[in-house]
């Protein structure tokens, strides 16, 4: 479910460097990208066909450059779908349309247009609209005359960054004014046949003085970002998108990468947990693990999985703050380092053994336990893994 925003047939890094970037999404294992539907562009047709060999698959926005009849992005669309190797999977609404006195029109226009009864298109599923206002941008495309978009998308879609806050707590929605549970309902006014969600943005900037998206310390970002994916998983998304692989301007600073492209601590944060959960292959009904907690584990998050070899994994984490969220130079964001809570951990009904991980700062265990039915845990203010053999 863990995708990653690109801007392929943007000129400068993402051109230059596309060997480098390509290395990259292949060592953290990608599989989703979301980008701009730029099929008349040679270069980017050409990175979406190298990438697509690779098992990489597109979520292409279909911005709205060639309205009324969006004839020509279409077209360029197909171009692109119709590539080896089948790159695109999704396809998305005009990317945070918001500013658009024309936007209720605009949609009718996407959605005639793309599932007008050509086969071509009209297979593809579609992400919902986006909007930049997260918390109030679906009731302002009410009071403009727009109306319910169940029938007229596949997934809904939110751009729910916790600007600088813990995603859990009471500001971890959009832009860090509101809770998640708050934005979904909103976002739900035009959603009222509940579709699945997806986030096809979101993520945490890094400092960078002057920006309205209040940033955090590295090491912060880091702890945060697996635990943004297991609240999304909670609350019930099929996918979300990082925004971005790489800046691709000075105005930003969400990049898993450097300029340099070196890795971040963010990049090696996602690498070792999609590592960890990699599980490829056809679905399966997973079973049930029966489980308690022990201790002062009242801000302690808990989720299970279970991999198709049948190893459960037991995600355990502090839902509170890692730190502070500020833009001004003069008082830098910094990392609280919390300290752990001992937690006793009992698994009933199996026995066997398990193995502790920490992705946001290790990439192998960090501890091991020979009786799963009692194991105490030092559980951190980022996700601990414990993958559990029986």
């Amino acid at each position: 479910m863990v995708g990653v925003n690109c801007h392929f047939a943007y000129p400068g890094v993402y051109t230059d460097g596309f060997l480098t970037l390509k290395s990259r999404m292949l060592e953290l294992c990608l599989r989703h990208i979301r980008d701009e539907n730029n099929g008349d562009n040679a270069t980017f047709n050409d990175h979406v066909n190298q990438l697509a060999a690779l098992g990489m698959r597109f979520d292409l926005v279909c911005e709205k450059w060639w309205l009324p009849l969006w004839t020509q992005n279409r077209n360029y669309l197909i171009a692109t779908k119709n590539m080896p190797n089948a790159p695109v999977e999704f396809i998305e609404y005009p990317n945070e349309d918001d500013s658009s006195p024309t936007w209720v029109q605009d949609y009718d226009t996407f959605f005639t247009a793309f599932r007008g009864g050509d086969s071509n298109t009209s297979g593809i599923p579609i992400f919902g609209p986006s909007f930049a206002n997260t918390p109030s941008g679906p009731q302002y495309f009410l009071n403009t005359g727009g109306s319910d978009m169940s029938a007229k998308m596949d997934y809904a879609n939110l751009h729910s960054y916790p600007g600088g806050e813990y995603v859990e707590g009471p500001m971890g929605g959009g832009w860090g004014n509101y809770t998640l549970d708050q934005d979904i309902a909103e976002y739900d006014l035009i959603n009222a046949a509940h579709k699945t969600f997806v986030a096809s943005e979101t993520g945490y900037q890094l400092p960078q003085p002057g920006h309205g998206n209040l940033p955090v310390a590295e090491s912060v970002a880091a702890k945060y970002e697996p635990r943004l994916l297991m609240w999304y998983l909670l609350k019930g998304f099929k996918y979300a998108y990082h925004y971005q692989l790489i800046n691709n301007n000075t105005d930003e600073n969400f990049g898993l990468l450097n300029p340099d492209m070196s890795r971040r601590q963010t990049f090696y944060a996602i690498k070792n947990t999609i590592k960890i959960f990699n599980d490829p292959g056809a679905t399966f009904q997973p079973g049930t693990l029966n489980y308690s907690l022990a201790g002062n584990a009242a801000n302690v998050k808990s989720m299970v999985f279970q991999k198709r070899n049948g190893k459960f994994y037991l995600v355990l984490w502090q839902a509170i703050a890692s730190g502070t969220a500020s833009n001004n130079a003069a008082t830098p964001p910094y990392d609280f380092r919390n300290p752990t809570i001992p937690v006793t951990v009992s698994v009933n009904g199996i026995s066997g053994t398990a193995l502790g991980y920490t992705p946001s700062v290790d990439s192998v265990s960090v501890a091991s336990f020979s009786n799963i039915k009692s194991m105490k845990v030092n559980v951190p203010d980022h996700i601990y893994v414990l993958e559990i053999t029986h």
